[in-house]
């Protein structure tokens, strides 16, 4: 497994070597009623997924951060959970669309009523389980993307720049170790 493979998808990782209904045999012919998705597009739409909820979180915290001037006290607190949360669902959402609508094939030659790489959709157990990892991927990639931002743009003194404001307690008041 690569380590790679873990960051971007944590436990839900591509599957190799998923197993697939074959279409049913012509009658009369006897044939294998199982096949495999193709592991290159499923591993494709896996990286999609991950993709979009990696520009979902980058822009869920420059929104946060950068809508308004100021970036501390209560009004700051409430814009951070409520983007956190936002990040979260749709990190989770842009998961299942991606998986949900990908274009994956059978494997080719792996269906022997079908030998073709006909279009099959992921079951529906994968894309559930890899829209949960997305959902927490979202929490905890907004949080450490908080610290991040702020460690790396906070050295800018601007009313603009709302790292600066937070630089050095990037999350609210009200969790441990803020202001």
């Amino acid at each position: 497994m690569n380590i790679l493979d873990t960051v971007l998808h944590l436990w839900a990782t591509p599957p190799i070597g998923l197993q697939l209904q074959c279409p049913p045999a012509p009658a009369g012919v006897t044939a294998n009623p199982i096949g495999y998705f193709d592991d290159n597009l499923v591993r494709a739409a896996f990286d999609a997924a991950a993709s979009w909820s990696g520009a979902v979180t980058v822009s869920a915290i420059l929104l946060c951060y950068l809508a308004t001037r100021k970036s501390t006290g209560p009004r700051f607190d409430r814009r951070w959970l409520t983007w956190w949360i936002v990040g979260c669902a749709v990190c989770g959402l842009a998961s299942y669309l991606a998986l949900h609508f990908a274009h994956i094939t059978a494997m080719a030659q792996s269906c022997q009523s079908d030998p073709g790489a006909f279009a099959v959709s992921l079951p529906r157990g994968v894309v559930v389980n890899r829209t949960t990892a997305g959902l927490v991927w979202g929490l905890l990639a907004f949080a450490i993307g908080s610290v991040v931002g702020t460690l790396a743009a906070g050295w800018y003194p601007s009313l603009h720049n709302g790292f600066y404001h937070s630089r050095g307690t990037p999350w609210p008041r009200f969790l441990p170790g803020a202001k």
